[in-house]
């Protein structure tokens, strides 16, 4: 059987069609895989940038509660200056205050006095009570006798005894007290997890001057250019501490900034 040039020809020509087929759809394929490529790449760091997001939210919200309930006056500037990653304060304790006791926070008595009345009821026996804290070395000054923290002894109606004798300059001008449960600190460790350790604060002999390294629980993890800052009351606003930090994962990098206003009335 013979086969005619003219159908020799058309073989040719569709080998090259199918060539010029094949090529074409390469090309397609390369460019729509580079093109999905893409689209999973973003996709992915997408849920890097969520996971961080989240992660950073959960630290600023804590850290951001926790200040705003702190002691006035009772934050540690001076281990700021010198190691700005590094938060100390005292915290309030708002459950004996408000939600069990229902305490005003204001006495009646004019100094000296062992006693102090409050105005509604009495914060429970044992509990510690900061008065006219001014600075983070009268909360923790190594002497207690010299700390400005009374433990109630005894409670008779909305009069509480107190632990040492209330002598001026130590009163507060408008007679105003906070009861005080733990310090907190805030640190980086060589790791880059934030981390967040307590001091429970039982008596006014507890040493919590020097909060503990460990245990710490981690807040956030990755975190890079960690600082807090603190800046003091005016007379046109509440004293400030301002956090930095910024936390990577999987190439992707969110940085995160919180003022944060705390009570400055002592």
């Amino acid at each position: 059987m013979e086969v005619s040039k003219n159908t020799n020809a058309e073989i040719g020509f569709t080998l090259i069609e199918l060539i010029i087929v094949v090529v074409i759809l390469g090309i397609i394929g390369v460019l729509g895989a580079d093109f999905i490529s893409q689209g999973f790449k973003g996709f992915l760091a997408t849920d890097h940038r969520v996971a961080i997001y989240e992660e950073g939210k959960i630290a600023l919200v804590r850290m951001e509660r926790e200040i705003r309930n702190a002691v006035p006056n009772a934050i540690d500037s001076a281990t700021l200056a010198g190691d700005p990653a590094d938060l100390r304060f005292a915290m309030l304790d708002e459950d004996a205050m408000a939600i069990a006791a229902n305490v005003f926070g204001q006495y009646q008595e004019n100094p000296p006095t062992t006693t102090i009345t409050d105005l509604t009821g009495p914060l429970a026996l044992g509990a510690v009570l900061s008065i006219y804290n001014r600075t983070w070395d009268d909360f923790t000054d190594p002497n207690p006798v010299q700390r400005r923290l009374y433990t109630v002894s005894s409670v008779a109606g909305s009069t509480m005894t107190i632990s040492k004798n209330l002598t001026p300059p130590r009163a507060s001008p408008r007679k105003r007290y906070y009861a005080v449960d733990r310090a907190v600190r805030y640190y980086l460790d060589g790791a880059g997890t934030l981390l967040r350790a307590q001091l429970p604060i039982n008596s006014e002999n507890v040493d919590f001057a020097t909060l503990p390294a460990q245990p710490g629980y981690p807040l956030a993890r990755n975190v890079s250019g960690l600082t807090f800052s603190y800046s003091p009351t005016t007379l046109m606003r509440n004293a400030v501490v301002t956090i930095n930090f910024t936390i990577t994962k999987g190439g992707e990098a969110v940085n995160f900034h919180k003022e944060v206003h705390v009570r400055n009335v002592p």
